[in-house]
């Protein structure tokens, strides 16, 4: 047996030293995820999802060392699901979810913190999981040999750069263009400067620019100010990410006026994009897509050692026309070989059954 020791804790029970093994299994994880940092979670859980009694899988070597942490939340068995399981942990904001675990973490080590978090449940949910990545390839490593099975719900292509530093050079003549037109038209109206703000440098006055802007227009109900909490979690995670010097801003100004900015944090080396907030008043001269075209010659001119950077974005979002390369996503459910996994798969071939009816009657 692997030389490893499993523990259970509650976030509440974190010391000051587990937060400070859990910020440092960040950077050294072998898939970086700042949505699963504490910068993020702590303040996610106290405002955006208080309801939740997260458990915290920890996997710890005897050199003390953490290997690997995953956050998750029990749901019982019910009549849609006669089986309880796991879900990790995942809310409005985090576009990732998933595992952190240690690239020194073998498959071994990884099968006891699976065994541990699978014991007594019926499976594991994961859902808006990288399968491109090196976490899910140490995932199906480490459960060949457990009576489980990998088995998705949905899946989907994500845009992403995979290499900052030349995404700018990549797009196409059309795309350029195109920009440039929008420019020099919004340029009739004052003067246009770009610029970044990184971290502790990060005024408030700016933060309250990005919140004001993202709710004018048609966006005023999906906006941060709109949901109870989520004005709060914005400002306990730009405070998080501020003092750890996770965060940057990038703005396009008019006449000294922040007219679009986009919030971004980095770990690891890759980056996080957040969220692009306009003026609606201005969308005419599309603001938001001007601020990250220029956020990509940025790039290609001040981050040449980022090696990725995800984008959050659904499909069918306009950033795929400047972030042109793709990542794939999935919703997976690691289930309990038996009669849990019978009923899955009962479960999803009634689902499709019931799509192509509708399908099949909506062309009648």
């Amino acid at each position: 047996m692997p030389d490893v020791a499993f523990k259970w804790f509650t976030v509440p029970a974190f010391s000051a030293q587990h937060l400070a093994d859990w910020c440092q299994l960040g950077v050294q994880a072998c898939t970086p995820n700042f949505y699963l940092s504490p910068a993020f979670v702590l303040p996610a859980q106290t405002h955006l999802t208080p309801e939740l009694e997260l458990q915290v899988g920890t996997l710890w070597c005897s050199t003390g060392k953490l290997l690997a942490l995953g956050l998750f939340h029990p749901r019982p068995a019910s009549w849609r699901y006669p089986f309880s399981r796991r879900i990790a942990y995942h809310c409005k904001h985090s576009f990732q979810s998933g595992l952190l675990v240690h690239t020194d973490c073998g498959p071994d080590q990884l099968k006891v913190f699976l065994q541990n978090v699978l014991a007594n449940q019926g499976g594991l949910q994961i859902d808006d999981l990288r399968t491109d990545t090196e976490l899910f390839t140490r995932l199906q490593a480490a459960t060949t040999d457990l009576p489980c099975q990998w088995l998705t719900t949905r899946q989907y292509e994500r845009a992403i750069l995979k290499e900052p530093a030349t995404a700018f050079t990549q797009l196409p003549r059309k795309r350029h263009k195109e920009n440039a037109r929008k420019l020099r038209r919004l340029r009739e109206h004052g003067t246009v400067t770009f610029s970044v703000t990184r971290s502790r440098e990060l005024q408030p006055e700016q933060l309250q620019s990005f919140l004001d802007n993202e709710r004018t227009g048609n966006r005023a109900e999906t906006a941060l100010v709109a949901s109870a909490g989520e004005e709060e979690f914005f400002q306990a995670l730009m405070e998080n990410a501020r003092q750890h010097g996770l965060v940057f801003n990038y703005e396009l100004c008019l006449d000294g006026r922040i007219i679009a900015s986009t919030i971004n944090f980095t770990l690891a080396g890759q980056g996080f994009a957040f969220k692009t907030a306009y003026d609606s008043k201005f969308a005419q001269f599309s603001p938001g897509t001007l601020v990250e075209y220029e956020f990509l010659r940025w790039c290609l001119e001040h981050q040449p050692n980022l090696t990725e950077f995800e984008s959050g974005a659904q499909p069918g979002s306009y950033i795929e026309r400047l972030w042109r390369d793709k990542a794939l996503v999935a919703h997976l459910s690691l289930i309990r070989e038996g009669l849990p996994i019978q009923i899955f798969r009962l479960k999803q071939l009634g689902k499709q059954i019931t799509a192509r009816v509708l399908n099949n009657s909506s062309q009648a």
